[in-house]
């Protein structure tokens, strides 16, 4: 038997609620043998632990919330702990916002003045939790390739996106960058969504295809369901120390 399908099966003991199961209980083809351990058990604690239930996650604070995530990476990747920046000052925000030209939402401020930033990627797709700076540097970039296209609208580009909530244009200055892979991927604040939308709904952007991914409502959405899906073992650390996602099981995999 695959290692998934006892994966699988350890889920089901532990759960009454067979879907639960299934939402987390990932393949593992891509695990490498030293975290496999760490996985089954992060999928099995989860599982058998009456507190750690998607509706906690998402009542937790932001600052609960980085809380959790410090444990995991404490346990799982401490290169990524100790890369966590410091709080942001009241005059660093000053200066984020007015260099934005908005006021940034409670959220994720809330996020910013627990840590102002890492130095180590700590999302999927090697993403940078950006500090202040950098997210004014990566916001003036693409202001500047906006000025030079000639507008966000773009007459005869095609912009569309598969996400009602988010316009079909190629950047807006109201989108906020907070992280970076470097290689022209980031998941942005949007402060300008569509009438079905929300403003500081949160997206993915690739500077190819556009926005790619709708994230969550809010920033707070965003970071709950990354911090649930962490214990619920849906991420493992890869041999270059990075994050990495598995692809989702369902019990016609085997």
């Amino acid at each position: 038997m695959k290692l998934s399908g006892l994966l699988f099966i350890i889920a089901q003991l532990a759960s009454e609620n067979i879907i639960e199961a299934c939402k987390c209980v990932e393949r593992n083809d891509d695990i490498k043998p030293y975290n496999i351990i760490q996985y089954a058990n992060d999928v099995f604690s989860f599982m058998t632990s009456n507190s750690n239930t998607s509706a906690d996650f998402e009542n937790l604070s932001i600052k609960e919330l980085w809380k959790s995530l410090e444990n995991w990476y404490q346990e799982y990747c401490p290169d990524a702990y100790k890369s966590l920046g410091p709080p942001i000052t009241t005059e660093e925000l000053q200066e984020l916002e007015t260099e934005l030209g908005v006021r940034l939402p409670a959220d994720y401020k809330e996020s910013l003045l627990v840590h102002n930033g890492g130095g180590y990627p700590l999302f999927e797709f090697s993403e940078c939790y950006m500090d202040h700076k950098n997210v004014i540097g990566e916001w003036e970039l693409m202001m500047d390739v906006l000025e030079d296209i000639g507008s966000d609208d773009c007459d005869g580009c095609d912009f569309e996106n598969d996400f009602p909530e988010i316009r079909d244009v190629f950047w807006s200055s109201k989108w906020i960058p907070f992280t970076a892979d470097g290689g022209g991927q980031s998941f942005f604040i949007d402060l300008d969504p569509t009438s079905v939308g929300n403003v500081g709904q949160v997206g993915s952007y690739d500077h190819e295809s556009g926005v790619d991914m709708f994230l969550g409502k809010n920033f707070h959405e965003f970071f709950s369901n990354y911090v649930r899906d962490i214990y619920c073992g849906k991420y493992s650390i890869d041999e270059w120390g990075y994050l990495s996602k598995h692809r989702f099981l369902t019990p016609e995999s085997f």
